[in-house]
């Protein structure tokens, strides 16, 4: 079993080449999960880069794809994947992971060069907090009543 979620597809941009960027993907890394108790993770095992055919003053730009091309599994090493895009991405430029589970939770992260931010997704209604705006409506229906 397992934890599934959907990984979107997302591009960045780098300076490196295709072959450099894959042996850094290869590179072993530590599950910040689970660092103690887990062999290292090689996140080249699970996904693979792959060039986008840009013309040619356009070129270095690339996508992560899951090793099976299949978008939806188990996608538990999504961190370091960040970390990685993070040591690999132009300075200047951004990245974004973007992920949906099973369970209808999303999560995300956004990337620079050398900063990995992690991205909320929070439900609001005209730009106010859901439960904010629940209890607002909780309050006006009780302040009718009376």
């Amino acid at each position: 079993m397992g934890y599934y979620s959907v990984m979107h597809r997302g591009d960045f941009r780098s300076n490196l080449s295709l072959k450099e960027l894959q042996g850094k993907l290869a590179r072993p890394r530590k599950d910040k999960r689970f660092s103690e108790i887990s062999d290292d993770v090689v996140l080249s095992e699970q996904y693979s880069i792959q060039e986008i055919e840009l013309p040619k003053n356009d070129s270095g730009r690339f996508e992560i794809i899951p090793k099976d091309e299949d978008f939806c599994g188990k996608h538990y090493n999504h961190e370091e994947l960040a970390q990685y895009l993070s040591e690999v991405i132009v300075p200047g430029e951004h990245a974004h992971l973007e992920f949906d589970g099973e369970d209808g939770n999303k999560w995300g992260w956004l990337i620079f060069a050398g900063e990995v931010k992690p991205v909320e997704y929070i439900a609001t209604v005209d730009g106010i907090f859901l439960d904010e705006y629940i209890a607002g409506r909780e309050i006006e229906n009780t302040t009718e009543r009376r």
